[in-house]
């Protein structure tokens, strides 16, 4: 029993460095992109998106904040964490939705999937998290420091099953956005004739591609740290890995998506999440020729068009 203590205020110091780490980034990274937010958010026309973003950005800080401080809080970071889940996967539905030309076959597709995953998580978060099943909060007091933790009587098939639904709907969303990335490249290099990688690398940047890749490997992180019993080392790397990507990807997905379709398309300010028609999406796939590219391969980029179109 003498090292239980010493284990606990272990497990407190692990989740106080990582909690401030989570903390630190979010807040200099919210510094940083302040100046776009009042570009791209404050001074635009409010839309769904806008809303989403104040969820995604706020909510998201508040988390981040709050958790760094304050166990005694952990039903609102719970819930709040929900909930942020919730908008983000919606704003990588909306993104794929708009990379399809606004098919409504694929918004179909990802909805049907998108809400009964999202409910079920809901649910199960409600269950594992809820104190008369599996949750406990309890008062300890270790090298004279009364702490407060929570922790769980069991529910660990539930926890798996919630990390695997997570990661599978962000394998469904990274998937149709990838496979649409593949079939433009095809189409660049059709107009063009060649490869360019750097032609390609500006591709993956325009259609969100990291950021979804990101966060489909933050859930495999995620997955595996529920799965597999790790050392100390290994649960501060993965801990830190996976505490603040969701609360950066987010807000700088919305932002760099709204800068290139109003900034450099000239387009709606969201019709790069599909709420608005995109003036150039039957065209992507020469987006980044240049002129005299483009003037040699006049037919080759009508047929481009013409593939977007349908």
């Amino acid at each position: 029993m003498a090292s239980d203590p010493q284990s606990i205020l272990g497990q407190i110091q692990l989740n106080d460095y990582i909690s401030m780490t989570s903390a630190t980034v979010v807040s200099h990274d919210y510094i940083l992109t302040f100046s776009n937010e009042v570009e791209y958010v404050w001074n635009r026309p409010w839309t769904l998106v806008s809303v989403m973003y104040i969820v995604l950005r706020y909510l998201g800080l508040l988390v981040a904040m709050v958790e760094s401080f304050s166990t005694a809080m952990s039903l609102f970071i719970i819930w709040g964490g929900a909930i942020f889940s919730i908008v983000i996967h919606l704003v990588f539905v909306l993104r794929v939705y708009a990379m399809y030309n606004r098919s409504r076959i694929v918004l179909g597709i990802l909805l049907l999937i998108y809400i009964p995953t999202q409910i079920i998580e809901l649910v199960l978060v409600g269950i594992i998290n809820n104190p008369k099943t599996y949750m406990s909060i309890t008062d300890v007091e270790v090298v004279n420091m009364e702490s407060c933790t929570n922790s769980y009587n069991g529910g660990t098939e539930l926890i798996i099953s919630l990390r695997v639904f997570s990661t599978v709907i962000n394998g469904v969303l990274c998937s149709f956005a990838v496979v649409q990335c593949i079939r433009y490249s095809l189409e660049m290099h059709k107009v063009l004739g060649k490869w360019q990688l750097n032609r390609y690398m500006k591709l993956l940047v325009q259609e969100s591609i990291l950021y979804f890749v990101m966060v489909l490997l933050l859930n495999i992180i995620i997955l595996i740290q529920t799965l597999a019993t790790l050392s100390g080392t290994v649960q501060v790397v993965l801990g830190t890995l996976s505490s603040f990507p969701p609360y950066v990807v987010g807000p700088h997905l919305i932002l760099s998506v709204r800068e290139f379709h109003s900034r450099i398309l000239g387009e709606h300010i969201d019709s790069g999440f599909g709420l608005h028609s995109q003036r150039f999406s039957t065209s992507r796939g020469i987006m980044f020729a240049t002129p005299e590219e483009r003037e040699g391969h006049g037919e080759a980029v009508e047929e481009v068009a013409e593939i977007g179109i349908e």
